[in-house]
């Protein structure tokens, strides 16, 4: 079971033949690994004082044993690994191993994706302001895919074909600006698409 612990709920992301969704945080049995900063291993939680009355042991599910991993990302705790089962038992030093190294694992994968992210919301930015600094410009600026279809234009591209960008975007150029521009301009795209640095009015 994979738990990542909210506010208020601690919530079962990955679980195997176990009931439920989501517990109340201060009604978790993860709460307690969270509040250690490390791992936890309850061999008979009807034995355990700190565990015997809590209702995951009392009532449904029945929980005995429960082992956990803390998962770590970016140096914080946001969840962990579990292990649930309905009778009393005991970790051997290669399962405590194999949950630890599970739950680095998911701490990598999570920080890699956190990274990931703040990447994609750093590029995101970084082509707003570009659209903006081209959206000022006094030229027309457009960029094309192979097949000749728009892709971006500027502001000043859509006040020179007297269009709203919804009318140029993935058209082609020809139909963006009509057949006679385009006419008069295709040695010039047929140039740049040749790599060929062009510059004409």
């Amino acid at each position: 079971m994979i738990s990542p612990v909210e506010t208020r709920l601690e919530a079962c992301a990955s679980k195997d033949r176990l009931d439920g969704t989501a517990t109340p945080t201060e009604a978790a049995f993860c709460a307690d690994v969270i509040a250690m900063d490390g791992p936890l291993e309850i061999h008979d939680a009807s034995e355990e004082p700190r565990f015997s009355t809590h209702p995951m042991v009392t009532g449904a599910p029945g929980v005995r044993f429960y082992a956990a991993q803390s998962i770590v990302c970016e140096g914080s705790a946001v969840g962990m690994l579990c292990v649930v089962d309905h009778f009393a038992k005991r970790l051997d030093e290669s399962q405590r191993g194999t949950l630890r190294d599970l739950a680095l694992a998911i701490g990598t994968l999570l920080s890699s994706r956190a990274s990931l992210k703040a990447v994609e919301a750093e590029h995101l930015r970084s082509e707003t302001r570009h659209r903006q600094i081209f959206d000022a410009l006094p030229v027309s600026i457009s960029y094309t895919d192979a097949e000749e279809r728009m892709t971006y234009v500027n502001n000043t591209f859509l006040r020179w074909v007297g269009c709203n960008k919804e009318d140029v975007i993935g058209r082609t150029v020809e139909e963006a600006i009509g057949p006679e521009r385009y006419a008069e301009r295709e040695g010039y795209i047929r140039r740049c698409q040749n790599g060929e640095r062009v510059s004409f009015e």
